[in-house]
């Protein structure tokens, strides 16, 4: 981690301070999140968080919807489910493996211990910017939950019908991004700019250093940067850079 770094090899190397280096990184770690979510095909169309005490309403709602897309409801895998840590398989199943999360929100949904664990992944879609993935839904006339605010846009779902509400969400499915692909393009653009500079202008102090750092830890440095890099298309650029500056 970052402290070890320091103190194992930071003696001589203008290094940034720990929150400046989680400033810079912090807008990538988002992005990589939003790049593994686009790039590999998700198992299911939709999957749900609810409490128990709304189970017959939600039921005969999947019931709808598994005629017309792929669902994630734990009824439908129960084999697959019967696991050791169920709890971090179902949270990638929801962060990792379906394209949209919908939340029925009811007075009882944050005294449930399992709806507070599959909030916790939805609560990773906000913090990374990916509110497209989330369709709140009110059972009973609440609409605010943990994370969730009374200004966030839900539907009341109180009388209507099963079917019309499994439309609802697959239009939301169908529904293109455009604007908000526009949104994420325009502030991708800045902040690609901005870590671009900052990540520029630490990687040329720490290279004007890297002459009192041992070549292993050089060597390791580099392979670190470059590792990195590579998950991002960039890797041949700085294997070349790694193997012009230690050889």
């Amino acid at each position: 981690n970052y402290e070890y770094f320091v103190s194992k090899f930071g003696r001589g190397v203008n290094l940034p301070s720990h929150k400046s280096f989680s400033d810079h990184f912090r807008p990538f770690d988002n992005a990589l999140e939003t790049l593994f979510h686009n790039k590999y095909k998700q198992r299911f169309d939709v999957a749900f968080s609810f409490p128990g005490e709304v189970r017959p309403i939600f039921q005969e709602i999947a019931e709808t919807l598994r005629n017309k897309i792929a669902v994630f409801y734990d009824h439908y895998h129960r084999a697959e489910l019967a696991r050791i840590n169920l709890d971090l398989y179902l949270q990638s199943i929801y962060r990792h493996e379906t394209k949209l999360i919908v939340i029925f929100m009811c007075k009882q949904y944050n005294e449930r211990e399992w709806c507070g664990l599959e909030l916790r992944a939805i609560r990773n879609f906000i913090k990374t910017k990916q509110y497209h993935r989330i369709m709140l839904l009110s059972v009973d006339g609440t609409s605010e939950i943990d994370g969730i605010y009374g200004l966030d846009g839900h539907i009341n779902i109180k009388d209507m019908k099963a079917t019309e509400v499994a439309d609802y969400i697959v239009q939301r499915l169908e529904q293109p991004r455009k604007s908000v692909d526009c949104e994420e393009k325009c502030e991708n653009s800045d902040r690609v700019k901005n870590i671009t500079i900052q990540c520029s202008n630490w990687l040329t102090d720490a290279v004007k250093s890297t002459r009192s750092l041992p070549k292993s830890a050089l060597i390791l440095l580099l392979l670190i940067i470059s590792i990195c890099y590579l998950l991002v298309g960039a890797g041949c650029v700085v294997m070349f850079f790694l193997f012009l500056l230690v050889f």
